[in-house]
């Protein structure tokens, strides 16, 4: 369950400050209202979560979205300013970190017929697998995960797991909302067994943030650490610039053995 507010960008300063203002009071009132309720939605949601990755990760009949776009809900109507945007930002208002372009003229109005585009679609899938295992080297992704509040394990012994290589064709910069991402051209091959060392990472979907990590380490997100240039170094290390190269975190599907 997550909450965004974005300041609006359209208004005077002091409006800004006031929405603001006026938005966390109303959160604070419906959680202290519905605090329960959203506890009871965040762990039955937990639950599912967890159930559906030991029902289908083994098999491999699980899937998840990679990339989406949005489409629309129906046309809505709203309050807002119909001109006054300069296309070029000139500068900022004294004193503030406001662009001046961002002032409207006149008054707002009801604007009928907009198309609401939030209505986000999945476009792309890939099989969600039972975990993932990352090289102790790559300790710099492990971190960012915790931050999400994902569970990452380490292997105290070698770990035998079957599941797929991803293999890296190409790696291309694509520009996505002003900003240069990462897309890598290439496909999955297996499955097959492996045996990872101890220390290797182990990040188990069995858990309620299973869709964040799946998200994040899948090597053909749209919008997760290779979206955003994480392994950007490693793949060129790994020569990806030349030839093709095996994309350094591996998707398994089962564990072989136990261990010792």
């Amino acid at each position: 369950m997550s909450i965004l507010t974005e300041t609006p960008g359209a208004a005077s300063f002091e409006r800004q400050i006031y929405s603001q203002y006026a938005y966390i009071t109303a959160l604070l009132e419906y959680t202290n209202t519905h605090g329960a309720e959203m506890q009871r939605v965040a762990r039955q949601a937990d639950e599912e979560t967890v159930k559906l990755v030991h029902d289908g990760a083994e098999s491999g009949t699980l899937r998840n979205w990679v990339n989406g776009e949005y489409q629309s809900r129906g046309k809505v109507d709203i309050l807002a300013y119909r001109d006054g945007f300069p296309e070029v930002p000139t500068a900022y208002l004294p004193g503030t970190s406001i662009e001046a372009h961002v002032r409207p003229s006149g008054q707002p109005e009801i604007v009928r017929g907009v198309e609401d585009m939030t209505n986000p679609v999945g476009t792309e899938d890939a099989w969600m697998p039972r975990g993932y295992l990352i090289p102790a080297e790559m300790a710099y992704l492990v971190a960012k995960l915790e931050t999400q509040n994902i569970e990452v394990a380490v292997l105290e012994h070698p770990m035998k797991a079957e599941g797929e290589q991803f293999v890296v064709d190409r790696m291309l910069k694509v520009e996505r909302t002003g900003y240069p991402m990462t897309v890598l051209d290439g496909g999955f091959y297996g499955p097959s067994v492996r045996e990872f060392p101890a220390g290797t990472y182990l990040v188990d979907l069995a858990q309620p943030m299973a869709n964040a990590a799946f998200y994040l380490l899948e090597p053909r997100s749209r919008d997760g650490f290779v979206g955003w240039g994480l392994l950007d170094e490693t793949l060129r290390e790994l020569g990806v610039e030349t030839h093709s190269v095996v994309y350094p975190i591996f998707k398994y599907r089962r564990q072989v053995d136990e261990g010792r």
